[in-house]
């Protein structure tokens, strides 16, 4: 087993040093033309020479349509299950967050849009789902919805402070005094991540 790792990891090495070297040949290629050549022209020579050295770029198969087709016809109560949220509370999240959420892609590649980058976060944080599989689900790389988990991530926590409201003043002790009442517990003032879960009982 040890061998046929050591094999993956020099194969991967191998492809590594071939790439960058493809790049070094490139540079050494274009800046020997002529400097009279346009930068468009240098680009479209970049791009042509960029495809014969490596090939076209090949996408994974991934899993198609689960946002476009799949998710909108969800009922309330599947999406809450799934998501762990109301429809309604993540419309509202959308529309929040999402100037925080649109990035400018250099690349090249297609930007991966608000909707998606939320829903993605959302499920990992709501189930006990990998990367890879929720990556699949949702139809982008793992590297792709790391970036996006670190993205909401840092959003949900720029806008924490005006949703997570402690109470302050008279409403302090009446919160307080509720929880002493309500359950015995003596100096609490609110909870985080409290959920009511239907339990149905036996007949």
């Amino acid at each position: 087993m040890a061998d046929s790792n050591a094999v993956v990891h020099q194969k991967k090495r191998i492809l590594a040093l071939a790439l960058v070297a493809s790049d070094q040949l490139l540079q050494i290629i274009m800046l020997d033309s002529s400097s009279s050549e346009s930068d468009e022209e240098f680009d479209l020579a970049s791009c042509e020479m960029r495809l014969r050295v490596r090939g076209c770029r090949k996408t994974p198969a991934r899993c198609q349509g689960y946002i476009s087709d799949t998710i909108p016809r969800m009922t309330y109560k599947a999406f809450r299950e799934h998501f762990r949220i109301t429809s309604n509370t993540f419309e509202n999240l959308e529309t929040r967050l999402g100037l925080a959420l649109f990035i400018t892609n250099d690349t090249g590649r297609p930007m991966i849009p608000v909707r998606n980058q939320l829903l993605s976060v959302l499920w990992l944080l709501a189930t006990p789902d990998s990367y890879r599989s929720v990556a699949d689900r949702f139809g982008m790389g793992k590297s792709s919805l790391s970036n996006c988990f670190m993205r909401v991530i840092k959003a949900f926590n720029d806008i924490a402070g005006d949703i997570i409201v402690w109470p302050t003043g008279d409403n302090l002790l009446t919160v307080k005094n509720k929880f002493k009442e309500n359950g015995g517990l003596p100096d609490v003032i609110g909870a985080i991540d409290g959920t009511d879960i239907e339990v149905k009982g036996p007949k």
